[in-house]
């Protein structure tokens, strides 16, 4: 059972029935909520079995939550400019109908403050989330790339189980200036953390922590209870994770 679920009838929460949705109709549903002034988070609550929307559904919204019980959403969730929303449930965002260029990818984030994603399902998403990749750049699993100016920061993966890695790496952490896609590098990476993540698989590439140079670099990067092959990593292995001269304070920990 879900903990902490929302009642579909309870205070501040708006029940989406299955259905073809559209996401201005949705969003003036979290609007409708803030302007009654309760203080209470703005819920949407997605009923079970199929709905379908269309479009984004978070833009310029705040202290929000989506919540799914066994249902499927056709199409992804954007949050574009928002704080502190969070999508959680036991549903599935359902993207195998997608063709390669549609840039799906389940829920994309741009530009946004303290989004929590947690126990959301995506089957098949069509853009570079399931791939055959031999190009060195565009291996890992767990990826952050800074590029074109931007900082990333304040980043958490949790509870997270990788079984199988036929080519590539488990994590990617750098800042960049890939000359196919950015025009200039970004300026840094750093509060990282990952908690609790798992690695069954085996005969896969190095990890990497890289900075771009000294003025931008990674920093504070934190790995909480990491196993790799059934091993706890609690330091720094060359045969595992690869860090370069601009990349600062990578810590391993157990609980």
């Amino acid at each position: 059972m879900e903990a902490g679920a929302p009642q579909p009838d309870g205070a501040g929460v708006h029940l989406v029935q299955p259905g073809i949705h559209r996401s201005p109709d949705l969003l003036s549903l979290l609007k409708r909520t803030e302007d009654q002034g309760t203080g209470l988070p703005q819920t949407l609550y997605f009923a079970r079995n199929p709905l379908y929307r269309r479009n984004r559904i978070c833009n310029s919204v705040r202290n929000s939550h989506l919540f799914g019980w066994r249902c499927g959403i056709y199409r992804l969730f954007v949050c574009e400019r928002v704080e502190d929303v969070e999508i959680r449930g036991r549903g599935v965002v359902y993207l195998a109908d997608f063709h390669r260029f549609s840039a799906f990818r389940g829920v994309r984030i741009v530009f946004s403050r303290r989004i929590r994603v947690e126990g959301i399902t995506v089957i098949d998403p069509p853009h570079y989330s399931i791939f055959n990749e031999p190009q060195e750049n565009y291996w890992g699993a767990l990826s952050i790339n800074a590029g074109d100016g931007n900082t990333v920061r304040n980043v958490l993966y949790s509870n997270i189980r990788v079984e199988r890695i036929e080519q590539g790496q488990l994590f990617d952490l750098r800042v960049v200036m890939n000359k196919d896609y950015n025009p200039e590098p970004g300026t840094g990476i750093e509060q990282v953390t990952f908690r609790n993540v798992s690695f069954n698989g085996s005969a896969v590439h190095p990890s990497r922590i890289y900075g771009y140079d000294e003025d931008r670099g990674v920093n504070a990067v934190e790995f909480i209870s990491l196993q790799i092959g059934g091993e706890w990593v609690e330091n720094t292995r060359t045969d595992l994770i690869l860090l370069n001269a601009y990349a600062h304070n990578v810590v391993f920990k157990r609980e």
